[in-house]
């Protein structure tokens, strides 16, 4: 006999846009009613911008615009931090139309956009022009969001496991599996058995930001720590990563470098 079920267990997140206005500034920002919070929080990122997080079971009428306020210099900071000046969007350099804007291998290359009488969607990268040329077919359901975005994880799929396989000859390790993800914050993971997982969003950056980030990965197959011996091991096949770390710390979490639209 199947056991029963308390009522709203699965229940989702209520999400709610709204405006606050802080020091002049009209900040748009996300209130997410959630049945499983404990208290309101507050939390600014590059992919959501500010976002109120608040139990299901406080009233309607609590002031998210007041909250919001309260702590509207540290909101200001992080929004500028990520690039995202408003809390609503990024700048319109990036947007994902003919003629935008994004990061690739760490170089600002242009969208140039087409709809042709094609049968499936083909995308050419040149380096050299510093283009990405997308066309897409003439019949509805091609968008141009999930077709760039599939091409990128297929770019990361590429160079990942290029630069793993170099480097692990390299460091004389061996990885089981890697797979590629879209984690949040997180460039790269590995367990003890070997599996590796990186943020297909590397593809967006630097070469060398991407192949550190390989490199620390893989040395945690004999270092499963960041212990003195662990970050030794990086520097002596990596000798200037922390220029990748800087990088990281500083452009990493842009909202314009991490194509936050996709």
């Amino acid at each position: 006999m199947p056991t029963s079920r308390k009522k709203g267990r699965h229940k989702k997140a209520v999400l709610t846009r709204k405006v606050a206005e802080i020091n002049g500034h009209q900040i748009a920002y996300t209130v997410r009613r959630h049945p499983r919070a404990k208290y309101l929080r507050l939390n600014v990122n590059p992919f959501d911008g500010v976002v109120v997080t608040m139990p299901a079971r406080l009233p309607l009428y609590v002031n998210t615009d007041k909250f919001v306020r309260e702590h509207g210099d540290w909101v200001l900071a992080k929004l500028q931090e990520y690039g995202r000046d408003n809390g609503s969007d990024t700048s319109s350099k990036t947007l994902l139309r003919s003629g935008g804007h994004i990061l690739f291998h760490g170089k600002e290359h242009r969208l140039l956009i087409e709809r042709l009488a094609v049968s499936a969607p083909h995308i050419v990268q040149n380096p050299d022009a510093l283009v990405i040329s997308m066309y897409l077919p003439r019949a509805q359901g091609y968008h141009v969001k999930p077709v760039l975005k599939d091409w990128l994880r297929q770019q990361a799929v590429e160079r990942i496991k290029q630069v793993a396989d170099e480097e692990a000859k390299r460091l004389g390790v061996r990885w089981k599996r890697i797979s590629i993800r879209e984690q949040r914050t997180k460039w790269g993971s590995c367990t003890e058995d070997g599996n590796l997982s990186f943020n297909w969003r590397l593809i967006l950056f630097p070469p060398r930001v991407l192949r550190y980030i390989v490199i620390h990965e893989l040395c945690h197959l004999r270092h499963f720590d960041h212990s003195i011996r662990f970050w030794r091991m990086v520097a002596a096949y990596m000798p200037d990563y922390r220029s990748a770390v800087d990088w990281l710390r500083t452009e990493g979490m842009s909202a314009k470098n991490l194509v936050v639209e996709l």
